[in-house]
């Protein structure tokens, strides 16, 4: 993880060049650079080589910096930047031959503390610049293949979310051995986006992004500190301790300005459990204090945990729907350290207001149909603002179309999965049921109730041996059910109704084909012939990310949405790889409806009419 406070110190190391104030004698200043370091034609260090090697590797950039400094009145080199969860601090230290001082890491006692606080002293007061990334970007991290957007609930941007290559092989074995042999008692888990694959090592996300932005329905990403905008804004508030589901932040200390900063995040469960990621390592189940965060003990200084939980989230409640002329109440609530300001409307007419707009409840009377625009606006506790949205709409009732639903007030069509039901006679109930007995078949079967009570009496549509279809109420056999289809063809998900006196039959090909069928009966419950090809399902998705479906399925007919000389259906589809449902570009518009609008379809049947 990177800190807030790493950037501001390339700019400090050129101010602060002036001696120590505890050494009598003036060092002698800092050379620009030293005999043998070169750079090559895009800025990367290539010699002295164990530099190079330290600075950066094939597949990744292990520090953003280098600088020189006095110490002791030798010069000396320190590496700077990419900070890890695991190491707080990755200042290395060595000489000009290439002699390591000091680990780059957090110290491990007391004494090598103190050498290390001496030489980053020693650094700030002599350093200099010699060599910097060579990257547009000057941020200090350097894993970054891309940088993206992350928002807070409250919609602030983080600015530090990156999409970064995945570990190599050896690495991920590298990691995997590390948590065989020292975390013992850690539990890995599988990834959210892969739920049925064992738990591994990977650079895709990291413990922020896991406790703050994937738990919460996000894509993984790696999220560098910073990370306190999620409570400036108002999104999470501090808690006195710790509750199932609260977000833990660890604070390590920080030496170089020797104050607390936050090095790590989880996600707490019951008593002292929590689930985090760690760094590039793998997800885990692990307690609270078992972790490899712990070397800030050896010097005297303790983790510390902070929780915080999600504020209440400010979202407009009241109906989407209003009714035209009558009094309906929109209202916020009330959430920690957040100001409530003003309603806005748009647009400016069409509505009357009771009791204002600066109060968290506003009542409204809708006086011209249309779509209106609901705002509410929030001041946050960092001072930044936030605006929550509702869209109302509503237009006049439609007209009925006698002529879709059918003449007679207790012919109409209801929905229903593989079995639509068709009220074809007062007290009466008729149901289409699909038979998946066979297994590369599905054809449909009616049967129907003595009255409205599905405990009444059932009886069956079956057809004899001559071929003629009566009901009967005994349970029919195999070889029954086998002669009483009632349409030829294999369908999914057929539906019936009536218009002019004829019935007729949609259903989608089976299984999932993108061919919808349209056949005729002069009966609600068939036999169903003439069949036609209504329509055919397109080969893409009209959404952003992966256009092509695996499926389409439930293909539903919606007779209140027909107008006279069209039919409306809706169908939903699902992604050919399963797990492109979770967290992938577009991955919600798989299963939301898509509709489509058949027009002029009475014209597949208008010349046996004219006939």
């Amino acid at each position: 993880m990177k800190t807030i406070f790493k950037l501001s110190m390339i700019f400090m190391a050129v101010t602060l060049m002036a001696c120590r104030k505890d050494n009598p004698e003036e060092p002698a200043p800092p050379i620009a650079t030293f005999e043998g370091f070169e750079i090559d034609d895009e800025g990367w260090i290539v010699s002295p080589e164990w530099l190079a090697s330290n600075v950066k590797s094939d597949d990744y950039v292990s520090f953003s910096s280098v600088y020189m400094f006095k110490y002791n009145g030798e010069d000396c080199i320190c590496l700077d930047g990419n900070h890890s969860s695991y190491l707080l601090a990755t200042q290395g230290f060595f000489s000009l031959s290439g002699e390591l001082l000091l680990e780059p890491s957090y110290p491990g006692t007391k004494e090598e503390y103190e050498l290390f606080f001496a030489m980053s002293n020693a650094m700030k007061e002599t350093g200099v610049i010699i060599w910097k990334i060579p990257r547009a970007s000057s941020s200090i991290t350097t894993r970054a293949d891309e940088e993206i957007e992350v928002y807070t609930p409250h919609n602030k941007p983080l600015g530090n979310a990156y999409i970064l290559d995945e570990l190599t092989d050896v690495q991920i074995e590298e990691r995997n051995e590390e948590m065989r042999l020292v975390y013992t008692n850690a539990e890995i888990l599988p990834h959210p986006y892969s739920p049925t694959l064992p738990g591994a090592p990977t650079k895709r996300y990291n413990c922020h992004a896991y406790a703050w932005h994937m738990s919460e329905g996000g894509s993984p990403v790696w999220i560098d500190a910073p990370i306190d905008i999620y409570w400036e804004d108002g999104s999470y508030v501090e808690i006195p301790s710790s509750v199932p589901g609260a977000k833990v932040v660890y604070t390590g200390f920080e030496s170089w300005w020797r104050q607390r900063i936050v090095i790590h995040s989880a996600i707490a469960e019951t008593g002292n459990t929590v689930v985090s990621k760690w760094d590039r390592g793998p997800l885990v189940r692990h307690l609270k204090d078992y972790h490899p965060y712990d070397y800030t003990e050896s010097i005297g200084e303790e983790i510390g945990y902070k929780y915080y939980k999600r504020n209440t989230p400010l979202v407009i409640t009241g109906p989407n729907l209003p009714l035209l002329g009558t009094n309906m109440t929109y209202s916020v609530p009330t959430a920690q350290d957040i100001t409530f300001d003003r309603w806005e409307i748009t647009p400016s007419s069409g509505y009357t207001i009771t009791g204002g707009t600066t109060g968290r409840t506003m009542t409204i009377r809708f006086t011209t149909y249309g779509t209106y625009l609901l705002k509410a606006n929030f001041t946050l506790p960092n001072g930044s603002t936030y605006t929550a949205t509702k869209t109302v709409s509503f237009s006049p009732p439609k007209p009925a179309t006698p002529a879709i639903y059918g003449s007679g007030a207790q012919e109409v069509y209801l929905p229903g999965y593989d079995a639509p039901v068709f009220w074809a006679r007062p007290g009466t109930r008729v149901e289409f049921r699909v038979d998946n007995y066979h297994q590369y078949s599905s054809q449909a079967l009616v049967a129907r109730t003595a009255t409205l009570d599905l405990g009444s009496e059932w009886s069956y549509y079956i057809r004899d041996v001559n071929g003629d279809y009566h009901w009967q109420t005994a349970y029919p056999t195999e070889t029954e059910v086998n002669r009483s289809y009632i349409q030829t063809q294999a369908c999914s998900m057929p539906w019936v109704f009536k218009k002019d006196g004829t019935y007729y039959m949609v259903f989608e090909a089976y299984p999932f084909g993108r061919a919808i069928y349209i056949s005729r009966s002069d009966k609600p419950y068939g036999p169903f012939t003439d069949q036609k090809l209504l329509f055919t399902l397109p080969k893409t998705l009209d959404k952003i990310g992966e256009p092509y479906p695996n499926h389409w399925y439930m293909v539903n007919l919606h007779d209140s949405l027909s107008r006279e000389g069209e039919l409306v259906f809706s169908t939903n589809s699902d992604p050919v790889n399963f797990w492109d449902n979770f967290n992938s570009v577009g991955s919600a518009d798989f299963y939301r409806p898509f509709f489509f609008r058949v027009y002029n379809w009475e014209s597949l049947y208008a010349e046996e009419q004219e006939e």
